[in-house]
């Protein structure tokens, strides 16, 4: 699969995230859990799709510090955001040991 290929079905995995994001941002009976797991599955997904456009392979891993940190070293500027990178750990820890933290997610702000 060429590389343009693959930055477009990444692109597009990420909108259907984001599309479900949309529609339970609203909603107390999904938990955090999973709204935090989407918002960084797009956002990862976002990530690959810029580093495949520019031919550059990724390694499989949930961590979207490492991306950027990729995409950086390759020149282009992401700007900072504990947000984004606070969105890691739902990918597979939050997922299954649930949340270690007494505040709801801001879905807003994400």
């Amino acid at each position: 699969m060429s590389d343009a290929k693959a930055a477009q079905q990444l692109i597009m995995r990420s909108r259907v995230d984001l599309t479900a994001l949309e529609a339970i941002v609203d909603n107390p009976g999904v938990a955090d859990e999973v709204f935090g797991f989407l918002a960084q599955q797009a956002v990862e997904k976002a990530l690959k799709a810029h580093l495949a456009m520019m031919n550059i392979q990724f390694p499989v891993t949930h961590n979207l510090t490492r991306l950027v940190s990729m995409l950086e070293e390759a020149g282009t500027k992401v700007p900072e955001s504990g947000l984004l990178f606070s969105l890691t750990p739902f990918a597979v820890q939050y997922r299954y040991e649930g949340l270690d933290f007494e505040d709801p997610l801001d879905r807003k702000a994400v």
